[in-house]
């Protein structure tokens, strides 16, 4: 009598990818999310309409400064007065090293103002800074 040896396979263990999925899918969820929110904090403004250029910056620290029609200033969506915002300003810059500010001005608002807040930033050392646009281009 002979013996045949069937060849036992060894069972493999089942690899789950539910898990990892959820994962992926909850982090593009959770990125989605905070890169909306990052847009619903900034003040509904009329900014001019250019093509403008896009800016990558590679500084940590920015500002947000919003000069509105009637000339009042705000940072990071918060009212401030002309020499509290570059007495900030000039803290968070001494502070960071390099600040990135970016200049939110109503298409509405006088060029005196913003002239005015120029003439400010460059009094204090800030001289590079950026002046927000949409791409409307004419």
């Amino acid at each position: 009598m002979r013996l045949i040896h069937k060849r036992r396979e060894l069972d493999e263990t089942p690899f789950d990818l539910t898990p990892m999925v959820d994962i992926v899918f909850l982090l593009i969820i959770f990125f989605m999310l905070t890169a909306q929110f990052s847009r619903v904090l900034l003040a509904p403004m009329d900014l001019p309409r250019e093509k403008g250029a896009v800016h990558q910056s590679n500084r940590t620290h920015q500002a947000i400064v919003d000069l509105s029609r009637d000339g009042t200033l705000s940072l990071n969506n918060e009212t401030i007065a002309s020499d509290r915002l570059l007495q900030r300003l000039a803290a968070d810059a001494k502070a960071a090293g390099e600040l990135d500010i970016l200049i939110r001005a109503d298409r509405a608002c006088d060029a005196v103002h913003l002239n005015r807040l120029a003439a400010a930033l460059s009094a204090i050392g800030i001289r590079d800074w950026r002046l927000a646009t949409t791409g409307g281009g004419g």
